[in-house]
């Protein structure tokens, strides 16, 4: 009997059809059951036990669909106490193995029924890696259509169920009894009845407010409508919890991975097939969930999940609906963040339609179902779901003896685990191929791999192989087709001349190479040129097709690495076939050479000399070059450059061309560059040059002199250095002198012998000798020539100012009469500034001008402080001019003081003034003559002129703080001076004249803003 069912039930592993995901048959049951259990156990095969036949009959078969191979076989016994609609409840022993609880049930014959109070276990048996079942206890009462569920603390709790000695299936009372089985020791402990009796209800696992591990019952009352929750607290069942929604029974109950119960379907008080679902919240009792889209009841759901992988998520399967048996399934993916209550979504409906089917995951995360009542027929078919989706291959046609172009099988996984492919094979002829870079190919969820696939047809027509893609407990085809053509070819040439090509130059060839004359379109698989080293095929690259009729263009480069003829083989494959091909070309050089000197030339020159060097450019090849242009490399960057040479230059072959090359000194240094000629031919061209400048002369430290304006007579001293430019040689500078129009007088004379980079000092002194731009050089000579120093500047010339002392009374309106005069002729236009005392006398304008002045452009600008700036403006060149300055004659405190004119700004004159005194007569005259203060001040210079000290006397000048000034000519203040407390009647001051040029200065007294008095100074050395 064991041999027979043994033959029955082994089965290999199921081929299905690619395409859409579906389920598929994988094997049958030793005898079609309903009211049975299956289960997934530790190693991830699924174990299906007892149930009742067609004939009503309960059956103790067990067997094991093994997951990795899809196989069915026997368990090593069958149920000690043959069974239907018992509870099946797999937990794990501390070993990590299942162990599988068979508990309560229905025994008798067919229409006659009596419950079962048996409790059986299913142990794993390592040795024969099977399964065997032990009886270890009887229920206090028995009773079918119970429920039990493991309650977290080390136990398995049995609630309600119905108790009945004969009849019908279901026709017994239902119970409020309830059982505790202690899974270590075996032990059966009866629990305190429960408030209502149920049975086909709801047993669930959750955790309560403090996490703790907490056992519900719900639905299947026998008091329907009315429904309730009872929660099993230590022994004693407590009915105070919130009812469910609605009152249900045969529906599908699950704990869920957070260890929250939830229900699924069922019926209704009514008998009516119910799509709606709840889950119980420990806080607030059962809270709706989203619907199912088919109302189901007497169904059966699973996690999906594997011994490792597991998804969020239960597959729902079959059921009897409202119209009839459900082939329908749907996935229900458990809530998280993006969605808070989880979501319905349909799956492929299985092949048989029924109630009381039952699915379980397996070791190739795939579910299989088993059994079922299919409107009354028992079923004892086992499906199995195939997730992955992949087309089938068409080829394109192929050359006999060709390999097509490899074909793309993708694979994609739609199911909620990863699903692994652990052998690809060929199935049917050898004429096609697949290759798979790994031993095995995991698919995780959703994402897609891609194998290749080839096809090498041995004669003409179509062929057919499958790809077979071995996953475990199923396994996935994927249909290949192609068709093996043989076509005629004509080879239209036997020979391909590319001629002269320069070497490491490219050139490009394309010819007709055959024509199909065939009806057949023709596949080139490949062509290739030997020896390759001066060859490339251009085109085709890969594969190409001729159609019926059509020809082949192949292209060709060919680039020589050295002169000379270059044989080679074309041959093109087709197929089987060989189709050879003469190809010929030659290599030409095209170059030009550089050589220079190849030595370090020693030169003496200047900073900024320019010297001519010189490269040769020789052609010894075989055709013309062009020089395009002349590159310099490395060197100093600027010292280099190209001479007169005509570029682009082109140089036969044989000839041969000198290029000139410029250097510029900037230093004394050994001055290496290579020279880049560019040109057109197929190597470069260099050549090295090597010069050591050597600077032989000497440098002015001082760029220039400027001496700014100079009046006539006026001498300045300059210091001039000069220094040995060269870092090597010793200079000797014998004289220094000045060239130009200057008058001058050598005060430090340079000579002196100066190594590397010393320097000397030199001064002279200028004299103004004429009027106009100073054009003049210091001038250094020695052996090595000559080195000058420009000077630059100006002599103005001299006027002369005569006015007249004037006796005014306050209030008067006066003309002051101005003379001037030139030695030569006076300009076309210069600025003089008017000084006088400005709290006695306020310039109005200019009147009664000479001929030869411009009336109109003679004007006054009042500057303030006593300054008035005088603008004369000449119509003609004349030698002198005279005009009034007219004034307003003011009441001050003082009654006389000081009239005369300075230079003004950057006018081209030097002015040399009269004096004149101002007297305002006061109030306290006689008809005689003027009445002068005793505070008048007075001053006296001396010597005059003066060379190194100037003695200053002064008369009246009061107690108070004053300020002495000396002017020059220009009007600009060269030096001051701050007498804090002068003697009232007479001071004596003495001040230092050395730092001052030779010319006329004048020395101001002046007290907060008003001068006193003033008094001209000549200094002449």
């Amino acid at each position: 009997m064991v041999k027979r069912f043994l033959l029955m039930f082994l089965w290999t592993t199921i081929t299905v059809f690619a395409g859409q995901p579906r389920w598929m048959r994988l094997a049958t049951l030793p005898t079609a059951v309903t009211g049975h259990s299956a289960v997934m156990v530790h190693t991830g095969d699924v174990v299906v036990v007892g149930g009742h036949a067609a004939s009503g009959i309960p059956q103790g078969q067990t067997v094991v669909i093994r997951g990795a191979t899809g196989s069915v076989v026997p368990a090593l016994n069958t149920l000690p106490t043959p069974r239907t609609r018992f509870a099946l409840v797999e937990v794990r022993a501390t070993d990590g193995t299942s162990r599988c609880y068979a508990i309560g049930g229905y025994t008798g014959t067919g229409g006659n029924y009596v419950s079962n109070a048996s409790v059986d276990v299913l142990r794993y048996v390592a040795g024969q890696n099977n399964w065997q079942w032990e009886h270890v206890g009887d229920l206090p009462v028995a009773v079918g259509d119970c429920r039990a569920v493991a309650d977290g603390r080390g136990g398995i709790i049995v609630t309600g169920g119905v108790l009945q000695l004969s009849g019908a299936l279901g026709n017994g009372a239902k119970q409020t009894g309830s059982t505790r089985i202690t899974i270590t020791t075996g032990r059966i402990d009866r629990l305190g009845d429960a408030v209502t009796a149920r049975a086909e209800h709801g047993a669930y696992r959750t955790l309560d407010q403090t996490g703790q591990p907490l056992v519900l019952i719900a639905g299947g009352e026998a008091t329907r409508p009315t429904t309730s929750t009872e929660l099993l607290v230590n022994a004693t069942w407590d009915a105070r919890a919130n009812p469910p929604r609605m009152y249900r029974s045969q529906a599908l109950g699950v704990s869920d991975r957070a260890e929250i119960a939830r229900v699924f379907g069922g019926r209704d008080a009514a008998g009516i097939a119910l799509s709606s679902c709840e889950w119980y919240d420990v806080k607030s009792g059962w809270r709706a969930a989203p619907t199912m889209s088919d109302a189901r009841a007497q169904h059966d759901g699973a996690l999906v999940a594997g011994p490792v992988d597991t998804a969020s998520a239960y597959a729902i399967v079959g059921g009897n609906g409202k119209s009839g048996d459900l082939a329908t399934c749907e996935i229900f993916s458990l809530p998280r963040t993006t969605d808070p209550n989880g979501t319905w979504s349909p799956m492929p409906s299985m092949i048989e339609p029924g109630r009381e089917r039952r699915i379980a995951m397996t070791s190739s995360n795939v579910p299989v179902v088993a059994g079922g009542d299919n409107s009354g027929t028992m079923l004892s078919g086992i499906e199995i779901y195939e997730p992955l989706r992949a087309a089938d291959v068409e080829f394109k046609q192929t050359e006999v003896g060709a390999v097509s172009d490899s074909m793309s099988i993708i694979i994609e996984n739609t199911w909620l685990l990863p699903i692994s492919v652990r052998r690809v094979a060929i199935s049917g002829t050898a004429e096609f191929s697949v290759g798979v870079d790994t031993t095995v190919i995991i698919i995780p969820s959703g994402e897609r791999r891609l194998i290749r696939t080839w096809f090498r047809p041995i004669r003409p027509g179509t062929r057919t192989a499958d790809v077979v893609l071995e996953c475990g407990a199923f396994a996935d085809t994927v249909h290949l087709r192609g068709e093996g053509v043989a076509s005629t070819l004509s080879v239209l040439t036997d020979a391909i001349s590319i001629g002269d090509v320069a070497v490491r130059t490219s050139q490009r060839v394309c010819t007709t190479l055959l024509r199909n004359t065939g009806t057949d379109t023709a596949t080139v698989d490949s062509l290739i040129i030997d020896p390759p080293s001066a060859y490339r095929i251009v085109s085709p690259i890969g594969r190409s097709r001729i159609a019926p009729g059509d020809s082949l263009v192949v292209c060709i480069e060919f680039e020589p690495q050295q002169r000379g003829v270059a044989p080679a083989v074309l041959t093109t494959f087709v197929g089987a076939r060989r189709l050879p091909v003469a190809v010929s070309g030659r290599g030409i050089r095209t170059m030009v050479l550089a050589t220079s000197s190849g030595v370090c030339d020693t030169v003496v020159a200047v900073k900024g000399s320019v010297i001519p060097l010189y490269i040769t450019a020789s052609n010894p090849a075989d055709r013309p070059v062009t020089i395009r242009s002349i590159r310099f490399l490395g060197g100093t960057v600027g010292v280099f450059s190209a001479g007169s040479v005509p570029l682009p230059t082109t140089i036969a072959p044989g000839a041969s061309q000198q290029l000139e090359i410029l250097f510029t000194m900037q230093r004394e240094a050994v001055e290496r560059v290579t020279v880049d000629l560019d040109n057109d031919g197929d190597t470069a061209a260099r050549a090295d040059l090597c010069i050591v400048p050597r600077s032989r002369t000497v440098r002015s430290v001082t760029d220039s002199i400027f001496v700014g304006d100079l009046c006539p007579g006026d001498s300045v001293e300059r210091d001039v250095v000069f220094e040995n430019a060269s870092t090597v040689d010793t200079i000797t500078i014998t004289d220094l002198d000045v060239v130009g129009d200057l008058g001058y007088a050598i005060l430090q004379n340079v000579q002196a012998t100066l190594p590397p980079r010393a320097q000397v000092r030199g001064r002279v002194l200028l004299r103004a000798t004429q009027s106009g731009t100073i054009s003049a050089s210091v001038r250094a000579l020695g052996s090595f020539g000559t080195v000058d120093v420009p000077i630059s500047g100006r002599v103005v010339e001299y006027v002369q100012t005569t006015m007249q002392n004037i006796l005014a009374q306050a209030g008067d309106v006066i003309d002051i009469p101005l003379t001037i005069t030139s030695a030569s002729s006076l300009p076309a236009t210069f600025t003089m500034n008017f000084r006088y005392p400005g709290q006695l006398l306020a310039p109005r304008s200019i009147t009664s001008t000479t001929p030869g002045i411009d009336a109109a452009q003679t004007t006054i600008a009042v500057n303030g402080s006593g300054v008035t700036g005088v603008r004369v403006s000449t119509t003609t060149p004349i030698p002198s001019a005279a005009f009034r300055l007219r004034c307003d004659v003011l009441r001050g405190n003082d009654v006389q003081g000081e009239m005369r004119f300075t230079q003004g700004g950057s006018s081209p004159v030097c002015v040399l003034s009269s004096i004149d005194t101002l007297v305002v007569r006061t109030d306290c005259v006689n008809s005689g003559g003027l009445v002068r203060p005793t505070s008048s001040v007075a001053m006296m210079v001396t010597p005059s002129p003066v060379r190194e000290t100037a003695t200053i006397a002064m008369m009246n000048l009061g107690s108070a703080a004053y300020v002495m000034e000396v002017v020059d000519m220009h009007g600009l203040v060269v030096a001051r001076y701050m007498i804090d407390q002068p003697h009232s009647t007479f001071d004596v001051r003495a001040i230092d004249c050395t730092m001052l040029s030779n010319g006329l200065y004048s020395i101001l007294l002046q007290r907060n803003g008003t001068t006193l008095t003033s008094y001209p100074l000549m200094v002449i050395r």
